[in-house]
């Protein structure tokens, strides 16, 4: 399946303004089709705050550990 990374919480308030007209059907894409990955508590707050369920978050939120919690993930290494 699909999966988007969320570095900053600012990536998501962009992607939502980029959305334009369509911002509804994007977020229940994300809600419904799509695994989500956020950096740390900045972003998973305001991905939350849309009520996209965030799926991966690292241990520290450094990118480093986001793509190690990412291949894990999606290794079935959870």
């Amino acid at each position: 399946s699909d999966l988007v990374a969320f570095t900053t919480a600012d990536q998501h308030d962009h992607l939502l303004q980029f959305a334009g007209e369509k911002r509804g059907e994007l977020l229940e894409i994300l809600r419904r089709s799509v695994q989500v990955a956020s950096i740390g508590p900045t972003a998973t707050a305001a991905l939350e705050e849309s009520r996209i369920p965030v799926e991966i978050t690292p241990i520290h939120p450094k990118l480093g550990y986001l793509t190690r919690a990412i291949v894990d993930h999606v290794a079935g290494r959870r």
